[in-house]
């Protein structure tokens, strides 16, 4: 703007990101994610990236192997606070072995703390969220039946995780370390009728082997009392 004069009083710029059609991720709107998703060549675009590219993006290009350091993810682990965009990556069948896992130390820990899963997820391995630092809650989706051990080991701010009807394998430790150290938090671990009936059936179950001391659980939405082993089990793992 300016005076009568002529002069100068107030010079303002702004930046304006178009969203084009199909845009589901900006390097504005989650940096983090952008910026491992190009440099890793999965998207053609170093700004953006289109809902029909992540679609076609599967586990393997995400995670190529086995350890923390090789997800594409790893170098952007402090970038990312948020992944709800992950739903839309429809070509991911299973979460790796640390795909969002990180290891010990705070600098090599993971900062997420909101991620929605995709449901075409059936399957969810060994450490896929250990070391995660701001991880409060997580929606494991309808059509998961494996779960693998240490998921959640050392997400010191997990709190909510909610369990589905599908589940059929869940590996010993799997809420290793969920409330560890002197963490003193109420832990909520949803389950649903369905769920449950299905653990009832059951001879032999690991899910419960390493329960945190402070846990509530929760059947559609409801706080259980009790848990009533039934008369059939002969081993808890």
């Amino acid at each position: 703007k300016k005076s009568a004069n002529d002069d100068t009083i107030v010079t303002a710029t702004k930046t304006l990101e178009v969203m084009l059609e199909g845009v589901i991720i900006t390097k504005t709107s989650n940096p983090g994610v952008q910026a491992a998703l190009y440099n890793a060549g999965l998207v053609a675009n170093e700004g953006y990236s289109l809902k029909e590219e992540v679609e076609k993006i599967t586990a393997d290009q995400l995670q190529p192997g086995t350890s923390y350091s090789t997800s594409i993810f790893y170098p952007q682990r402090n970038n990312i606070r948020s992944f709800d965009e992950f739903q839309y990556f429809t070509g991911v069948t299973k979460i790796k072995k640390y795909m969002f896992g990180g290891r010990t130390g705070g600098a090599t820990q993971y900062k997420i703390n909101s991620i929605i899963l995709p449901t075409s997820i059936t399957e969810i391995e060994n450490y896929g969220f250990c070391y995660n630092d701001e991880l409060t809650y997580i929606v494991i989706p309808e059509g998961v039946t494996k779960v693998g051990y240490n998921v959640f080991d050392n997400t010191p701010k997990l709190v909510d995780v909610y369990l589905p009807s599908t589940l059929r394998t869940v590996n010993y430790s799997f809420f290793d370390n969920f409330n560890y150290g002197n963490v003193k938090k109420a832990a909520r671990i949803h389950i649903t009728e369905d769920w449950l009936s299905f653990y009832y059936s059951q001879s032999s179950f690991g899910l419960f082997s390493d329960i945190p001391k402070i846990a509530v659980f929760y059947i559609n939405g409801e706080p259980m009392n009790a848990l009533i082993v039934p008369s059939n089990v002969s081993t808890i793992a």
